[in-house]
C-alpha cells in the first residue's frame, strides 16, 4: 500500500503531502509491527529453552529416583551389633 502510495507521490498526485505522511505512517506501523514479532519470538524462544531444561531436570530425576528403587530393592539386610 505504501509502495502505490510512493508511486502516486512520484507522479505528483494533487494530495502527495497527505500521502507522504500516510506513507510514513504504514512505514512506521510496520516498523513496530515487526519489532513486537521480534519480542514474542525471542520470548518464546527463552520459553522453549526454559522447558527443555525443566524436561532435562525431570529426566534426571527419573532417572536417579529408578536407581534409588532399584538400591532399596537390592540392598541387603545387615544386623548391626553392639
Amino acid at each position: 500500500m505504501a509502495e502505490k502510495g510512493e508511486q502516486m507521490v512520484a507522479d505528483n498526485h494533487y494530495a502527495k503531502e497527505f500521502i507522504t505522511s500516510k506513507c510514513k505512517e504504514l512505514y512506521s506501523m510496520k516498523d513496530e509491527f515487526e519489532n513486537k514479532i521480534k519480542q514474542r519470538e525471542d520470548h518464546l524462544k527463552k520459553a522453549m529453552d526454559i522447558h527443555e531444561s525443566l524436561e532435562q531436570v525431570q529426566f534426571g530425576t527419573l532417572i536417579v529416583l529408578s536407581h534409588v528403587n532399584i538400591f532399596l530393592k537390592h540392598r541387603v539386610h545387615v544386623p548391626m551389633s553392639f
